[in-house]
């Protein structure tokens, strides 16, 4: 306020000058004005109230009781990798746990982001220890399609989650099907077979033909020393196939 009176001040000022002498007067005069709006602008701007540790960004640290629940709530990891029907799912993951740790995580390979959907769609699945972190599997069931099964590691050195990939699905919407079958070939390594399938409109419709597209991926998921996943596809194989309806 200070800064307008004085502004309007210079103006009174100004005016009772030679042209010269008030060109030069609006020019500081409007200087001024300038560094006062700044001024007045910065003092009116509050701290950024933005919080970065909220969504995908969101740092996710665990303590030794959630590092325990996972262990209590999860099966011993095996050869084999495991994806449970609806049914068959181990144990459903607390409403606090999801909204604290799991809702936002980001698939590193896919960016699919993990919604925040109903308690009753995500379970503790399966867990395994190694050196310098922990690995365990949770199953989404998204209720369009597919049981989706995903790792997550977390540092044993701060308990901070470090990554998070999809190891699997099973399942099918719309003519289309997919079945994953996975072997840990080691405690780091998965080496898994993608085979999904879909079928296409009536081929012929006098004949009662239509056409099936088969896809058989062979893949490797592999994790680094410090828990992250990589993907490598190592084959792919498509065909096509006629199949008739049944009368």
């Amino acid at each position: 306020m200070k800064n307008i009176i004085y502004i309007f001040s210079l103006f009174i000022l100004s005016s009772c000058t030679s042209d010269k002498s008030s060109k030069n007067d609006i020019k500081i005069m409007q200087e001024i004005a300038d560094s006062s709006i700044q001024e007045d602008t910065l003092q009116k701007v509050p701290e950024s109230n933005i919080d970065d540790n909220v969504g995908q960004n969101k740092i996710r640290i665990l303590t030794d009781s959630d590092i325990q629940l996972i262990k209590e709530k999860s099966k011993p990891m095996t050869d084999t990798l495991y994806i449970p029907t609806y049914d068959e799912r181990v144990a459903l993951i607390p409403d606090k746990f999801l909204n604290k740790y799991i809702f936002g995580l980001k698939d590193s390979d896919t960016d699919f982001i993990l919604p925040d959907d109903a308690p009753i769609f995500y379970a503790f699945n399966e867990y395994r220890e190694l050196r310098d972190y922990y690995l365990f599997t949770i199953i989404y069931s998204d209720e369009s399609c597919c049981q989706l099964n995903y790792g997550i590691t977390i540092s044993k050195k701060n308990k901070e989650i470090i990554d998070v990939h999809l190891l699997g699905l099973d399942g099918g919407d719309g003519g289309w099907i997919e079945n994953d079958v996975g072997i840990w070939e080691n405690d780091t390594s998965l080496n898994l077979i993608k085979a999904s399938s879909y079928d296409n409109d009536i081929y012929d419709s006098e004949l009662h033909q239509y056409k099936r597209e088969i896809d058989t991926l062979t893949v490797n998921i592999s994790l680094s020393d410090i828990g992250k996943f990589s993907y490598n596809l190592l084959d792919s194989v498509r065909y096509d196939t006629i199949l008739k309806y049944d009368n």
